[in-house]
């Protein structure tokens, strides 16, 4: 009866409606494998016949989360600003432009090499492509996409790689917990360059998932196809 009014109590007021109640349940699972005082293996059983349907899919984006949705136009231009100022830690910088150029899954930022970068002298100057991972598309063969990237992201990226081809581009960032280590880098940067929401008056929450997010709904708001976002994010199916 207790697990029951918890469920019923995230189903009105969370947002990841039974995912919590998913949770408790692993915690008492490992309680009565442990033979803890207090876990009863008659009422793990119940729990199990008990479904907790998980979170809406999208649920940040549609309500525009102030914190883990979409960045607002204006959170954006900030960011931005604070960018061509050139402000915070070289490294950290690139990760940010990084992801906010492409939206790329932090999975793919880590397995970056220094010859994915490439520079391409024109009469104009410098032009600069980045050949992305595709990080669902795990073959004997590796397969990329490639990106345009802005000057100042390939230019800041051409100074920081190694000489080696084979090396990992984005070198100081750890590997064995990749979005972790991107993640980290982002806030690192926004507490560095102390960047406040207006919308929420504190420092701008800023992770790499938020960036996708943000690409794909600005694209969708001026009018880009289903066709055309999954091709940008690398999503498999529409």
């Amino acid at each position: 009866e207790l697990a029951e009014q918890y469920l019923h109590y995230l189903f009105k007021h969370s947002a990841e409606r039974g995912n919590g109640f998913s949770r408790l349940r692993v915690l008492y699972e490992w309680g009565v494998a442990r033979q803890r005082p207090g876990f009863d293996p008659q009422v793990l059983r119940v729990l199990k016949t008990m479904t907790a349907p998980g979170n809406v899919k999208g649920q940040h984006v549609r309500s525009r989360h102030p914190s883990q949705g979409p960045l607002t136009a204006e959170e954006k231009w900030l960011l931005t600003q604070a960018l061509r100022a050139e402000r915070g830690r070289d490294e950290d910088r690139a990760v940010v432009m990084l992801h906010l150029e492409l939206g790329c899954h932090p999975h793919a930022s880590v397995r970056l090499r220094a010859g994915d970068l490439h520079r391409f002298e024109t009469a104009q100057g410098a032009l600069y492509q980045l050949d992305l991972p595709r990080v669902k598309k795990r073959s004997a063969q590796r397969e990329t996409k490639r990106r345009a990237l802005s000057q100042g992201l390939g230019s800041l990226l051409d100074e920081l790689r190694l000489p080696d081809p084979d090396s990992l581009l984005l070198h100081w960032l750890a590997t064995h917990k990749s979005e972790q280590a991107v993640n980290r880098a982002l806030r690192r940067w926004v507490k560095e360059v102390q960047l406040r929401s207006p919308q929420t008056g504190a420092l701008l929450h800023l992770h790499a998932r938020r960036f996708r997010y943000t690409l794909a709904t600005h694209l969708a708001e001026e009018g880009a196809s289903k066709f055309h976002i999954a091709e940008i994010l690398d999503h498999s199916d529409l």
